[in-house]
């Protein structure tokens, strides 16, 4: 039986062989359990063009295989403003690194339900405080 994740793995290192067959200039990765973009650009405080250095780019995907043809999508982007010289960190680095949702515990103590009910509540349309 196939592990999804060396399949998905599989599926990177395939993408990222076309990408540089294109001469794109960006490859991807999976970090904690996310896409991300790794090429050579400049430094963030400092745009030298001279000067450039491995960077890691979050794209904000989350590493399955829908969004994987996105990555692909995303680093020919990157390839064409690396290449244009028109690439910018501000534009790229809106898009939040993945995080994966964490639980939270549930408590039932009184205290801790009382703000969310009260929320709930008064978000109602048909209820208001000044008992109009």
């Amino acid at each position: 039986m196939v592990n999804p994740l060396e399949l998905l793995q599989a599926q990177v290192d395939k993408a990222n062989y076309l990408l540089k067959k294109k001469k794109v200039g960006a490859t991807i990765y999976i970090r904690k359990d996310g896409f991300f973009l790794r090429a050579y650009l400049p430094s963030k405080t400092n745009p030298d063009w001279n000067k450039l250095t491995q960077q890691w780019i979050p794209i904000g995907l989350k590493a399955h295989n829908k969004n994987l043809k996105k990555a692909s999508d995303l680093a020919k982007d990157l390839g064409a403003e690396k290449a244009s010289q028109l690439f910018n960190w501000e534009l790229w680095l809106e898009k939040e690194e993945y995080q994966p949702p964490t639980k939270r515990k549930k408590s039932f103590l009184m205290k801790d339900l009382l703000p969310d009910f009260d929320k709930n509540y008064w978000e109602d349309p048909k209820k208001d405080k000044e008992n109009k």
